[in-house]
């Protein structure tokens, strides 16, 4: 009993290195994205990486004129946004200046492929030239 849940372990933990060696795709919920991160306090002020997503997606403040009449639209600090937005305002604002009105609680998580084993085809051609050119200097000896 005890070598079959130590064999069924092994076979988990060799399930991510091979995902790793591949690039295979990880299936991800909502769910389990809560568990594995946690949930957010979307009353904590916004983040630098929200704050930098909102510039980079356009966000603008009114800001009244000096003079005259009217207000026009001005790019904000990241320090600003930090200050005075919260995530789940930042978040919502990112979702609808994005355009990215989907909401799926289902998705696939596709890394590319890191083979950590093995060598690769440049490798093989340089190993074999360097096995080659030391036999020839063996075989003139």
């Amino acid at each position: 009993m005890m070598q079959q849940s130590l064999r069924m372990g092994i076979e988990v933990l060799a399930k991510l290195p091979y995902r790793h060696q591949h690039g295979i795709a990880e299936p991800w919920s909502a769910a389990r994205a809560a568990e594995q991160y946690g949930t957010p306090n979307y009353k904590a002020p916004a983040t630098r990486a929200q704050a930098k997503a909102l510039n980079a997606a356009g966000y603008r403040v009114s800001v009244k004129k000096k003079r005259g009449k009217g207000s026009r639209l001005k790019r904000v600090s990241i320090k600003w946004i930090c200050e005075n937005l919260t995530q789940g305002q930042a978040g919502k604002l990112i979702k609808l200046l994005s355009g990215n009105n989907t909401h799926s609680s289902r998705w696939e998580s596709k890394p590319a492929a890191r083979p950590f084993l093995g060598a690769t085809p440049e490798d093989k051609k340089e190993m074999l030239h360097d096995l080659a050119r030391r036999t020839i200097e063996q075989l003139k000896k």
